[in-house]
């Protein structure tokens, strides 16, 4: 009984940790792939998914502020898709590539 005890109280808090540094991390990769889009120039040749993972990011670190960390990871990931595409379509603008831009959009 008495270990089963000890086991709770120290995997207890351990486990409650977890999400705070998982939405934590979430939002730290999610900012770098923000700020990689923005020196790629995603904001000016693709201002839709800059936004979008702007806007994103934004409430995951609102839910993070109100402990929902859950929500958090979520927009945390989806600001993190969106600024990788909106890095993408960047680089293949800056290259000249429309058709690959296109095929690229269509799939």
């Amino acid at each position: 009984m008495k270990s089963a005890l000890w086991f709770l109280i120290l995997l207890l808090p351990m486990a409650l940790a977890c999400s705070p540094i998982s939405a934590s991390k979430a939002i730290s990769r999610a900012d770098e792939s923000l700020k990689a889009a923005q020196a790629i120039g995603g904001e000016a040749k693709c201002p839709y998914e800059f936004k979008a993972a702007t806007l994103a990011l934004e409430y995951a670190k609102d839910r993070e502020g109100t402990s929902d960390f859950e929500a958090a990871i979520e927009f945390a990931k989806k600001a993190r898709e969106l600024a990788e595409e909106a890095s993408r379509k960047a680089s293949l603008i800056e290259d000249g590539n429309q058709a690959r831009l296109d095929q690229g959009v269509t799939q």
